[in-house]
């Protein structure tokens, strides 16, 4: 349901872009998909969108409806997840600027921590609007007409409804035989549009601490006993008594103490010497299987 859920979203964007794609690009070639779709929404008045973010306007490369603030909500598996569903919401603006800003905001910072091994917990909560999904009512209450829609005038129901989006990731989500890390919340972190007001913040890392306290601009050392997959769930308290959930993973590989698939002594081993330095070549090493003589799809692990 959820997959389906996401493909109906982008087929909905691509089904309005394509209403104006064929028109456009015969007078206008190499136009790109945001211009496409400003063209196809501009006679529209946005007012009833009052969160200045409308999905079918935006480029969805990725699922943000089943991160909704829940307890049940959906697990991100990796940053780029996370930066994806902040690009959504920022190429759905209908406004002229957004609270919710753009990378140039806070990614130099994240960057700059992770290179000092602090991992930046980086978090997004917006509202958005976006097309009801009842077909025959929408196309009582918006009209396309030479490649634009249009408004119905007098209607007497809204074409949008309004939805949230609540996530969270680490920019790193793996680190190897790490048992204790930094982490840390700076203010530009926390994209947001709601307007509302935070009253605590705090993340449960999986390591039998329950939840933990994070306080903006300060790093958060966390100690886990065991390495495997971490399920972190953050909670953020806002002043008006409401609380949302999202939940992100964070893994610990274990290579100190891990094993070889197999045992033995590879088929053959190939010597290539540095044309000048010396000690400076490379061993190739090949394990063939299942009774093969040739490589015939290599899998090449290069360490350095």
């Amino acid at each position: 349901m959820k997959i389906k859920n996401f493909i109906a979203g982008i087929a909905m964007s691509y089904f309005l872009l394509l209403v104006t794609a064929l028109s456009m690009s015969a007078q206008q070639p190499n136009v790109s998909l945001s211009d496409q779709m400003d063209y196809l929404i501009a006679p529209l008045d946005f007012t009833e969108v009052t969160s200045g973010l409308l999905l079918d306007r935006g480029l969805q490369t990725m699922n943000v409806a089943d991160f909704d603030g829940t307890t049940i909500a959906d697990t991100l598996i990796q940053y780029g997840d996370w930066f994806r569903q902040y690009g959504t919401m920022v190429t759905s603006k209908v406004t002229s600027t957004s609270t919710l800003g753009e990378t140039a905001n806070w990614k130099p910072q994240a960057d700059s921590l992770l290179r000092s091994d602090v991992v930046p917990i980086l978090i997004l909560h917006a509202n958005y609007h976006k097309l009801i999904e009842d077909s025959v009512l929408l196309t009582s209450l918006i009209t396309e007409q030479n490649g634009q829609m249009h408004d119905v005038i007098n209607r007497g129901t809204s074409p949008y409804e309004v939805q949230e989006i609540f996530s969270f990731s680490p920019k790193k989500n793996s680190v190897d035989d790490l048992l204790s890390q930094d982490f840390r919340i700076d203010t530009q972190f926390f994209r947001s549009n709601t307007g509302k007001t935070i009253s605590t913040i705090e993340i449960d890392f999986n390591n039998g601490s329950g939840y933990q306290i994070m306080t903006f601009g300060v790093d958060e050392k966390v100690t886990w006993s065991t390495t495997g997959k971490k399920y972190l769930t953050l909670k953020v308290t806002y002043t008006d008594a409401s609380t949302y959930y999202a939940k992100s993973l964070y893994e610990i590989i274990d290579k100190t103490g891990g094993q070889p698939k197999y045992y033995g002594s590879p088929n053959q081993v190939l010597y290539i010497p540095h044309p000048s330095i010396p000690n400076h070549g490379a061993t190739v090493s090949i394990d063939y299987g299942c009774g093969n003589s040739n490589l015939q799809k290599p899998f090449i692990y290069v360490s350095i």
